[in-house]
């Protein structure tokens, strides 16, 4: 049933509120004219730490490790150095990928974490509807 919900077409409504989460949690990097690629990681491991702070309680960590590994999946057939993602017991962490961060590689690294973080969210959405983006929605502009 998990790999049902997981694989069926996004609803437009829960995939532009996840889009709107990523881009909320990242609007300083785009106030930023040339953000350094330690301020990237540093922006995309404060919204993944964030996610998994709300998500954690709800869903439990099993589930978000395997909503986790679907998301990688999905997104490293076009940014392979995506599996460098590391899921550990107290969250996501970014560290591998600073052997990526260089400024040369700033914008494929962007655009990486951007669709890995958009799809971790849409597959959150549809096992939970948009109550729990409405809360993360929240907390994000809360922070901001």
């Amino acid at each position: 049933m998990l790999h049902a919900i997981m694989t069926r077409p996004d609803d437009s409504l829960q995939k532009s509120l996840g889009q709107s989460l990523v881009q909320q949690a990242t609007q300083d990097l785009s106030s930023t004219h040339h953000p350094s690629p330690e301020e990237t990681l540093q922006c995309y491991q404060k919204l993944l730490n964030r996610l998994w702070q709300v998500c954690l309680p709800i869903l439990g960590r099993i589930t978000i490790k395997v909503i986790l590994e679907r998301a990688l999946v999905m997104t490293q057939a076009k940014y392979p150095f995506i599996r460098d993602l590391a899921g550990e017991d107290d969250g996501i962490s970014v560290e591998r990928l600073h052997q990526h961060a260089s400024r040369e590689q700033l914008d494929l690294l962007c655009e990486g974490l951007y669709e890995f973080s958009t799809h971790l969210v849409d597959l959150l959405s549809l096992l939970t509807g948009e109550r729990l983006l409405r809360r993360l929605i929240q907390e994000i502009s809360a922070q901001n």
